[in-house]
């Protein structure tokens, strides 16, 4: 899916959500990699979906299951990356 949200007005801010969307911030202004993990249900997504609506940025993603392969992953990859370039 892409696309870029609305913010999401009942989306709780905490003074540790703040602070990880300012390091997540600093790393992409930089050119720095991102790791983001934690455990099912914790708040990646709706984290990275709220920065993104905030920033006014397209949000990215792909469902990876069980039938896909390295190549599908990697074809994908390629056409954000060049997406991203224009």
């Amino acid at each position: 899916a892409t696309g870029k949200d609305a913010i999401d007005q009942t989306y709780v801010v905490t003074i540790d959500n703040m602070l990880k969307m300012l390091a997540i911030q600093l790393r992409l202004k930089n050119g720095l990699p991102i790791v983001i993990m934690g455990e099912t249900g914790c708040g990646k997504s709706s984290l990275i979906r709220q920065l993104c609506a905030i920033l006014k940025l397209p949000l990215r993603t792909l469902n990876i299951h069980g039938g896909m392969e390295a190549e599908d992953v990697a074809k994908w990859m390629k056409r954000q990356v060049i997406e991203a370039s224009y």
